[in-house]
């Protein structure tokens, strides 16, 4: 398996020239084509472009390479217009979210799902711009791993509540760090695997993701259904105690490509296992640090 990461940042605010050209990413001709690359997971954030191709064969990266790095043509940027626009139709919670927040920390106007006609010119130039093949960072080729002392101290730059389908999201928005991307991640995963546990097996209820985490280029969030803070500052030790276990002895948690690929998108450089590791074992005091805040 290969993790393609592109540094793809907004275009003048906007994302729609970024999403476009990874959509174009799939150029899809035929049967064979369809088969060896429809299955594989592409997205697009606020700041990067994420490929990911379910082979071990170097000679079908080399391809998809070559085919990332090519000028997309017309015809593939107005077929792909349409395919976003019908996209765009139905954002998902965690998309609608995105556009709140942003708004309250960047730009007013801004629309994460906003769908635009632009001169192909711009496309281009976008392209060239950032689709290089240096620009490129394969994971299994080009990681480099964070030594120094880790030194997380959870700096909460603001807190915001925002209502959105008729619920009240409290959102805690950091600065970005290695680190603290991590670490929240880690504080929104527990979170979330504790109200899952408590609806589902507890109060049989239905469960909706009720810890949302994501990342900005300059800012890390979590938000929190205001009808779950009290649960959420309650999570007992002996779940905590789990989770942490349960992580640990997971054969592939350590390596966990979405984050590193993140980080060396923006600081070319991601955590050693041992810092992961560290985060980890001492998951119960950052997750003490965040409640205290709440």
């Amino acid at each position: 398996m290969f993790h393609i990461y592109i540094y793809t940042p907004l275009y003048n605010l906007w994302n729609y020239i970024p999403h476009i050209i990874e959509h174009c990413a799939y150029n899809i001709k035929s049967e064979k084509d369809f088969f060896k690359y429809g299955n594989e997971e592409f997205w697009n954030s606020t700041y990067y472009s994420y490929f990911i191709l379910e082979t071990n064969d170097k000679s079908i990266l080399a391809e998809f390479i070559e085919n990332l790095s090519n000028t997309p043509l017309k015809e593939l940027i107005q077929y792909e217009h349409c395919i976003i626009k019908k996209e765009n139709k139905h954002p998902e919670y965690s998309q609608k979210l995105i556009n709140k927040i942003w708004k309250e920390l960047y730009w007013k106007k801004f629309n994460f799902n906003q769908t635009w006609k632009v001169l192909y010119s711009k496309v281009l130039n976008y392209h060239k711009k950032y689709y290089k093949k240096d620009n490129m960072i394969i994971l299994e080729n080009n990681i480099k791993y964070y030594t120094w002392k880790l030194d997380t101290k959870l700096k909460l730059h603001k807190n915001i509540k925002i209502n959105i389908e008729k619920e009240t999201e409290l959102i805690y928005i950091f600065k970005h760090s290695i680190e603290t991307l991590f670490t929240i991640y880690l504080i929104s995963d527990l979170i979330d695997n504790f109200l899952y546990y408590n609806s589902r097996f507890k109060n049989k209820e239905y469960f909706r993701t009720d810890s949302i985490y994501w990342d900005f280029e300059d800012y890390i969030y979590i938000s929190i259904d205001i009808n779950n803070i009290k649960l959420s500052e309650n999570i007992n030790k002996s779940f905590i105690s789990e989770y942490i276990n349960n992580n640990l002895n997971k054969k592939d948690y350590l390596s966990n490509k979405d984050f590193d690929g993140s980080c060396m998108v923006k600081y070319w450089y991601t955590l050693s296992n041992e810092h992961k590791k560290e985060l980890l074992i001492n998951l119960e005091k950052y997750y003490a640090k965040l409640i205290s805040m709440f």
